[in-house]
């Protein structure tokens, strides 16, 4: 019997995601950064988001066709 991890919500991953994109604010705050990298960082941020959305998306079409 094959054994499947337990779902994580979308919620829940778009919330790692803000997370981190927080860390990097608080790291531009103390100067780790410039605004140009945080940026650049912020936009691919929301494009990671984007694809995990709709990787999560597929997935669960590919769950309802196997049921």
């Amino acid at each position: 019997m094959q054994r499947s991890l337990p779902a994580i919500s979308d919620q829940r991953k778009a919330d790692f995601l803000n997370e981190t994109v927080a860390q990097l604010e608080i790291s531009f705050e103390f100067g780790y950064m410039n605004p140009e990298q945080l940026e650049l960082i912020e936009k691919k941020a929301e494009s990671i988001n984007r694809m995990l959305w709709k990787l999560s998306k597929s997935l669960e079409k590919s769950e309802d066709r196997y049921r």
